[in-house]
């Protein structure tokens, strides 16, 4: 019993190793991008996200010929949206010390 319980224990050390804080720490960026990628892509968020504010603004910058202040005000909407989770990332690569 105990020849096979130790190559499971080595293959589980193997596949998720005991220093987590290391696989955190590189997990952290890609983490983070992806999470940004699902506020643009999810249904949830796709009712108020970038594809409807796009075409709002579209329609709207067609009705009142005034494109560049309109897609300007899209632009910073989606700012407000998207750079929170990029100052949080940036605080949690820190707190990790991540950012080498």
């Amino acid at each position: 019993m105990g020849s096979i319980v130790q190559p499971c224990d080595e293959l589980l050390r193997a596949i998720a190793p005991c220093d987590s804080s290391a696989t955190t720490r590189i997990a952290i960026g890609p983490t983070v991008g992806f999470g940004v990628q699902a506020v643009k892509d999810t249904a949830l968020v796709s009712i108020i996200g970038f594809t409807e504010l796009t075409k709002a603004g579209s329609m709207i910058s067609n009705a009142t010929f005034r494109s560049f202040v309109v897609y300007g005000l899209v632009a910073v909407i989606y700012f407000v949206i998207c750079y929170p989770l990029t100052r949080y990332a940036r605080t949690l690569e820190r707190k990790w010390n991540a950012a080498r």
